[in-house]
C-alpha cells in the first residue's frame, strides 16, 4: 500500500488536510519481505525525511526484486525491437 504523500496532522482552513510532499509512506507484506521492519525517519513534523531517505526508484526496484522480475528474462520485444 503506498500513497503518493504524506497529510499535514491539522485541519486547515478549508476544513482538509495540507500535503507534504516530501514525506509518505509505503507499507508492504508477502513476497519474503521481512516483517517489522522499519526503514526511515521524518523530522519532529513528519514533514521532511530526516533519516535514510528512500526515493521512488528505490520502492519499484524493491517490488521488482521481490517478484525476481529481471530485464532479459520478462522484457518483451515488440517488432521494431524496443
Amino acid at each position: 500500500m503506498m500513497g503518493e504523500f504524506g497529510r499535514t496532522p491539522k485541519i486547515n482552513a478549508a476544513a482538509g488536510r495540507d500535503h507534504w510532499p516530501r514525506a509518505g509512506s509505503v507499507l508492504f507484506s508477502g513476497a519474503g519481505v521481512r516483517g517489522g521492519q522499519l526503514i526511515g525517519a521524518t523530522d519532529a513534523y513528519g514533514e521532511t525525511p530526516a533519516e535514510r531517505p528512500v526515493r521512488p526508484e528505490d520502492v519499484a526496484f524493491t517490488i521488482l526484486k521481490l517478484l525476481e522480475w529481471t530485464r532479459t528474462r520478462n522484457t518483451r520485444l515488440r517488432a521494431a525491437g524496443r
